[in-house]
């Protein structure tokens, strides 16, 4: 199965930032999903299906986040690069909101840190003879779908009779 964006943005903030900050036993870090929203709107994607979308609060959670050792800021902007370079296009179709933090001093050295983070993933299925799923006469198995897109095309074209016209490459039509 692909790597989910929770997966994503998790492995990015932990290569990212000091290790005393997410992999010590004191800090208690954890990321998870909460609110889960299934969205219907299947469509063949040639390869495969997309069945519909997952639609999900990602939730960064630090209890003891060691803000003197790391700048929560810090956190903040790995989570806007990512999503800047690293989410999906089903992020901006949907126009989903910012993300919104939550930050409550607990001692001179730590704080709880939470950021929620609006995400949302395609849930496409492949053909697969040993899948798991049964849909539509066939096995199937929850991956998402190679897409291909044509870079070049040629345009074929007939008049009122049938007959064929002059061959023109597509990137010398107008729209």
């Amino acid at each position: 199965m692909s790597r989910s964006e929770l997966d994503g943005i998790t492995g990015f903030i932990r290569d990212n930032l000091p290790s005393r900050a997410v992999r010590d036993a004191g800090v208690k870090f954890a990321s998870y999903m909460e609110n889960v929203e299934l969205l219907d709107g299947g469509r063949d994607l040639g390869l495969g299906e997309m069945v519909g979308a997952i639609q999900y609060e990602a939730v960064l959670e630090w209890e003891r986040f060691p803000y003197r050792i790391c700048q929560p800021q810090r956190v903040f902007a790995l989570v806007l690069v990512w999503l800047a370079e690293q989410a999906n296009d089903l992020r901006d179709t949907l126009e989903l909101p910012p993300p919104e933090v939550e930050v409550e001093l607990i001692d001179e050295e730590t704080a709880y840190v939470v950021v929620s983070i609006p995400m949302v993933e395609p849930l496409g299925l492949v053909p697969n003879e040993n899948g798991e799923i049964p849909w539509q006469g066939q096995r199937w198995s929850v991956e998402s779908p190679d897409i291909w897109t044509a870079e070049q095309g040629r345009l074929f074209a007939v008049d009122e009779s049938g007959a064929p016209l002059t061959e023109v490459p597509a990137d010398e039509v107008s729209g």
